[in-house]
C-alpha cells in the first residue's frame, strides 16, 4: 500500500469504494489512545475521602482530559471491584491512578457506600504492563512489590500511611498530585517520581517558613514514605512513532511528501491492519507532513483490504 501525505489543510480524496473524506486525525483514536483508569471513592463520613482525596483526583481527571487522556472515571459507588476488573480488561488502560484508602496488600474501592477491596494480592496480575500510581497508604509495602513480581510495569505509592493536616488539604493534594500530573505528561516513572519528592519539599519548605512545624512534619512524614518500584524510565503515553523520511525503499506503505524526493517509510509486516504494528501505530505527524492522508486501493496488500475497509467504514459513521 502506498499512503500520500499531502501537505494540504485538507484530504484531497480517499479512492477507496466510495468511502467519503476522512481526516486522519480521527484514525489516532482508535490506535494511539492514552487510556488512564481513574479510581476515587468516596464514602460518606470518611474525612480522608470527603476533604481530601476525591477532590484531588477531580484535578488529575480534568488535567487529563486537557492533555487528551481517554478517561475512565470509577468514582464513588461505582468504584467496586467488579467494576474496576472489567474495565481494566475492557478499556486495557496504560496508567491506572487511584486516590483512597490502602491496606499493605489492598487497594480500596467502595460499592454501597462501603469499602470493598478493589485491588488485592488475588487480582493484582490486572496491574501487568500497567503503571499504577496511588494515593493512599502502606500498599507499596507489600501490593506495590507483588504488582512488580507479577508483571507490572512501575508503580507508584506510600509503604505507611499518607496523611494531611485538615486546612492544609488543597496544600497537601498538590503536592501528592505532582507526580500523576508528571505521568499524564508523559514524563518518566522516575520524572513523575521526583516531581513528588520536589513538590512535598517544596511545601515543607513554605510550611516551615510560615512557623506551622506540626503541618510541615507531616508534609516531611508524606515525602518520605513516598515509593517508586519497578521501572524508572518507563512512561505511561503510547509510543509516537515518527515518520522516518527515506528513500528507495521498493515496499514501503507510507510516502511522506516533506520535500524531499520519494520519502518513504518500512511497511508494516506483522500481519495486523495496515495502521497497526507491534511496537503500535504509524504517526504522521512529523516530517511537516501535514495531517491528511490519500489511500491508492490497487496498491494496498489483499490481507489488510479487509480490515482498511472495515476502519475506514467506522471512521465514516463517527466523522
Amino acid at each position: 500500500m502506498d499512503a500520500k501525505i499531502g501537505m494540504d489543510a485538507r484530504m484531497e480524496k480517499i479512492s477507496y469504494t466510495q468511502i467519503s473524506e476522512i481526516s486522519i486525525h480521527k484514525l489516532f483514536p482508535l490506535f494511539k489512545k492514552k487510556k488512564l483508569l481513574l479510581i476515587r471513592p468516596r464514602k460518606p463520613g470518611d474525612g480522608y475521602t470527603e476533604l481530601g482525596s476525591y477532590d484531588w483526583a477531580g484535578l488529575v481527571k480534568q488535567r487529563a482530559l486537557d492533555l487528551g487522556w481517554q478517561v475512565t472515571d470509577l468514582a464513588i459507588n461505582a468504584a467496586t471491584r467488579e467494576n474496576v476488573e472489567s474495565k481494566i480488561n475492557e478499556v486495557k488502560p496504560t496508567l491506572i491512578i487511584h486516590y483512597d484508602h490502602g491496606g499493605t496488600f489492598t487497594l480500596w474501592g467502595q460499592e454501597s457506600n462501603t469499602l470493598e477491596p478493589a485491588i488485592d494480592s488475588a487480582n493484582v496480575g490486572l496491574l501487568a504492563n500497567r503503571i499504577t500510581s496511588t494515593v493512599s497508604c502502606k500498599s507499596a509495602d507489600g501490593l506495590g512489590p507483588l504488582a512488580i513480581t507479577n508483571g507490572a510495569t512501575s508503580y507508584l505509592g506510600y509503604d505507611e500511611n499518607h496523611a494531611f493536616v485538615i486546612g492544609y488539604q488543597d496544600r497537601f493534594g498538590g503536592a501528592a498530585n505532582a507526580a500523576n500530573y508528571a505521568l499524564l505528561e508523559c514524563k518518566t516513572v522516575e520524572e513523575a517520581y521526583q516531581a513528588g519528592i520536589d513538590a512535598y519539599t517544596d511545601l515543607y519548605n513554605d510550611l516551615i517558613a510560615s512557623g506551622d512545624v506540626f503541618a510541615a512534619n507531616w508534609v516531611l512524614h508524606d515525602r518520605d514514605c513516598f515509593v517508586m518500584l519497578g521501572s524508572n524510565s518507563a512512561n505511561a503515553c503510547p509510543p509516537t512513532h515518527v515518520l522516518h523520511c527515506r528513500s528507495g525503499l521498493p515496499d514501503s506503505i507510507i510516502v511522506c511528501k516533506s520535500g524531499l524526493p520519494n520519502s518513504m517509510i518500512d511497511v508494516c509486516r506483522s500481519g495486523l491492519p495496515v495502521f497497526s504494528c507491534a511496537a503500535g501505530p504509524y504517526m504522521f505527524d512529523k516530517c511537516g507532513a501535514g495531517p491528511m492522508i490519500e489511500i491508492i486501493p490497487d496498491k494496498i496488500p489483499q490481507q489488510f483490504k479487509k480490515p482498511l475497509t472495515q476502519l475506514l467504514d467506522r471512521m465514516k459513521m463517527e466523522k
